[in-house]
């Protein structure tokens, strides 16, 4: 009986999911022609921005303005070695005319967007919006404590399946009990 009681103690698996989560979406360039290809969110942790490249400014997005800013290099510059005898220093650049630039950022239940920028100038190259994904993403996944706050789920997104496990671990609880009271009786 104490070992019932300690097991109906025990905290539910995956009742409160704080896991990190990161924000990919991949964007293909062509012709200068900048084009959102897809938008994810991913259980794992982000890389992190250590190197500032000054080709595209990434700027993560909310409500209330800019979140978090970094520079990233242009995907279409191939480097590659050169042989001997050519470049002193090794190594030479082209430039592809296609490629595709995958971002990947830390969740934050707060970002509308990303936006991808000429570093130089500003000028905005491509827009993401992130709303709908995040509040779908909440909505599945209404335990999550990174999703507190988050707008209710939007139109056209199908609603989360209902969470069995609590449920699935009190029928094995009392499903273990019976069996157990079972073998007493067929003892005696």
């Amino acid at each position: 009986m104490i070992m019932l009681l300690s097991l109906l103690s025990l905290p539910v698996y995956g009742s409160d999911n704080s896991s990190p989560k990161a924000v990919i979406v991949r964007v293909n360039i062509k012709n200068n022609i900048f084009t959102v290809l897809e938008r994810n969110i991913v259980y794992g942790y982000p890389p992190e921005h250590f190197v500032q490249w000054q080709d595209f400014k990434i700027k993560l997005l909310s409500e209330n303005g800019v979140i978090e800013e970094y520079g990233v290099i242009d995907p279409r510059i191939r480097f590659y070695e050169t042989l001997p005898g050519g470049n002193p220093e090794g190594f030479g650049a082209r430039m592809v005319d296609e490629a595709n630039l995958t971002l990947i950022f830390p969740f934050n239940s707060n970002l509308t967007e990303v936006s991808v920028n000429n570093y130089t100038s500003g000028a905005e190259l491509v827009k993401a919006d992130l709303k709908n994904m995040i509040a779908g993403f909440c909505s599945q996944n209404k335990n999550d404590s990174d999703c507190t706050g988050v707008a209710v789920e939007p139109r056209g997104t199908p609603a989360a399946p209902p969470d069995f496990a609590p449920l699935t671990g009190l029928l094995v609880i009392i499903a273990l009990v019976a069996l157990g009271l079972w073998q007493l009786k067929r003892r005696k």
